[in-house]
């Protein structure tokens, strides 16, 4: 008789092993999922982010050098978009940014950095370099 009970006793574990099997199992499935939603939702916003940038990179833009107290001008060319600047573009570069260093009220040199195209930063450093002469 007490046999019996021991085999029961056993059999109730392993029940209880395939309910936790069963609950695992269900968690992967779930988080399978969420992976694929995050998946979509990352492209997504590296969609916006891109568009974003793009629009950045086209509009047109104007500096109040002065008033800003600009005192440098850079392109910066960073990892797939330096191969742009030395002429091996293999289409991924994507873009250079602008830095504008200007002095702040705590007479301390800041730097402003942007996204704009190739033709922005000419005219921005044309603007500049115009600036700077006329001081």
């Amino acid at each position: 008789m007490f046999g019996i009970f021991k085999k029961l006793e056993k059999e109730d574990k392993v029940g209880d092993g395939w309910a936790e099997v069963e609950k695992l199992d269900l968690k992967v499935t779930n988080l399978e999922t969420e992976n694929i939603n995050l998946k979509g939702e990352i492209l997504q916003l590296k969609t916006t982010i891109e568009n974003m940038r793009q629009e950045c990179r086209n509009a047109p833009m104007t500096v109040d050098f002065k008033r800003m107290n600009i005192v440098s001008i850079e392109r910066i060319w960073e990892g797939a978009s330096a191969l742009k600047k030395y002429g091996m573009d293999d289409g991924i570069a994507q873009g250079a940014k602008t830095s504008l260093g200007y002095v702040g009220g705590d007479n301390v040199i800041h730097e402003w950095v942007f996204f704009c195209s190739d033709e922005t930063h000419k005219k921005l450093y044309d603007d500049f370099m115009k600036y700077r002469s006329a001081l």
